[in-house]
């Protein structure tokens, strides 16, 4: 066991020197793989944890002899965009048909937009015609997102990625085949990436608007608002990409996103509106505190030194016990917003609405 540590240490080291332009030769791209092959690193299917053979699963349709570059074209782009998997629907119950095919039509537009790359599947999810069909359209519609109304020569900017895109897709479409897939195919896992961020980003918009109307509706606070429903809505994409990861096998990575994501989101939100406002106008920003504003600031200082702590005398091992404390202290906020809300208890409400904050 201690030599294949030291193994897969000389892999990890080597790995990440490999990030320096000057280190990667050939040699060390050689040596990376056979430390790889030594150290035993695999990649494990998501449910039953077994070693994945990626070359097995790349070319396990291959024949060059037998097979036509575009055998089965259409077949395998309608089965690419298929989103109800006949083996799950046959080891399926009722309840769960029942959400299959309710969450089919999200599925069939995820799949049309955003590439699949996965080494569990056959051909690694490679669709020869669907793949290339997304190469155009995903940079397309970003732009378009971005920059609708923003103009060149006349042209929506977003037709001019066409330029670079359709060139890419000719290239594909005369150069690929349907049995197994390019060796670059595995960098159109960036398009999903950037699929992904998008359409989670106009979710939770979508979703904090609506929470916002039910607020609105109900004739809360926007206090109370923030720190319920709004807080919710715009927490669901990093609730959904930690979960995401851990799932997936990178535990620490969603606990470090926990922390990291809200502290990034705050200093460069602030930052953004205060820069903003300084050069706009040189009045003072006027920052509305509201009537949990200082409530907010002690629960969030109780928490971070709690998790602190606790991770400090447990030699920073996360256990359960941490996630059932935070649960729990998060249980008594939301106690003790409501009966805010309700003026059942006093609040550290400010006497004055708004603060001044100057240079």
């Amino acid at each position: 066991y201690s030599n294949k540590a030291l193994k897969i240490y000389r892999f990890i080291v080597l790995q990440s020197k490999l990030r320096d332009k000057k280190y990667a030769t050939a040699a060390n791209l050689a040596k990376l793989e056979q430390l790889r092959a030594e150290a035993g690193i695999e990649i494990l299917d998501r449910t039953s944890r077994l070693s994945v053979d990626v070359n097995r699963t790349r070319t396990m349709s291959f024949d060059a002899a037998l097979n036509k570059p575009n055998k089965d074209l259409f077949k395998q782009f309608f089965e690419s965009l298929n989103p109800i998997q006949r083996e799950e629907w046959l080891e399926s119950g009722i309840a769960e048909k029942i959400y299959i095919v309710i969450t089919a039509p999200l599925l069939f537009l995820l799949q049309l937009f955003i590439p699949t790359v996965d080494f569990e599947k056959e051909r690694h999810g490679w669709s020869k015609l669907l793949n290339s069909i997304q190469i155009p359209w995903v940079p397309m519609i970003i732009i378009y997102i971005f920059s609708k109304n923003v103009y060149l020569l006349g042209i929506p900017l977003c037709c001019y990625t066409l330029l670079i895109t359709i060139p890419i897709t000719t290239y594909m479409l005369y150069t690929t085949r349907t049995d197994i897939p390019p060796n670059y195919h595995h960098t159109t896992a960036l398009y999903g990436v950037a699929c992904s961020i998008i359409i989670i980003y106009f979710s939770a918009t979508e979703s904090v608007e609506i929470l916002r109307v039910i607020g609105i509706v109900t004739n809360r606070s926007d206090s109370f608002l923030g720190c319920t429903l709004q807080a919710w809505g715009n927490s669901i994409g990093d609730l959904v990409s930690t979960i995401a990861l851990s799932r997936h096998g990178y535990p620490r990575m969603g606990y470090a996103a926990c922390f990291g994501g809200p502290f990034f989101n705050s200093i460069s939100s602030f930052g953004g509106v205060f820069i903003y406002q300084t050069f706009r106008k040189e009045t003072p920003l006027f920052v509305p505190q509201g009537a949990l504003g200082e409530n907010c600031v002690v629960f969030l200082f109780i928490a971070t030194i709690s998790v602190l702590i606790w991770s400090t005398l447990t030699n920073f091992s996360a256990r359960r016990s941490i996630g059932i404390f935070n649960f729990i202290l998060y249980a008594i906020f939301l106690v003790f917003v409501f009966l805010g809300e309700l003026e059942v208890i006093e609040t550290f409400e400010p006497e004055n609405e708004e603060e001044i904050i100057d240079d």
